[in-house]
């Protein structure tokens, strides 16, 4: 019987990746959190980008960006989200 992987270290592991292989995918994902909970915020409210976009007053591409970007790439204030490069 096939086990079900639910876990990316599960994953790694039946790929054969060794423990710093899995260590580096583990911190890639950890630094996507931010990004990754606002898309599936988004997508559970069954919302588009363009929609959210409208709501929070900027454009669906600064949306884009802020699902696509990496934890160090967001600053965020009250005012606006600043996307460092």
């Amino acid at each position: 019987m096939n086990k079900k992987i639910t876990k990316t270290s599960e994953l790694a592991k039946e790929l054969g990746f060794d423990e710093a292989e899995k260590k580096s995918i583990d911190e890639q994902i950890d630094n996507r959190s931010v990004s990754r909970k606002l898309t599936v915020l988004r997508a559970k409210s069954g919302l588009s980008q363009a929609e959210i976009a409208k709501k929070l007053n900027t454009s669906q591409s600064s949306i884009s960006k802020l699902e696509y970007a990496t934890n160090d790439q967001i600053k965020m204030s009250r005012q606006k989200i600043i996307f460092n490069n």
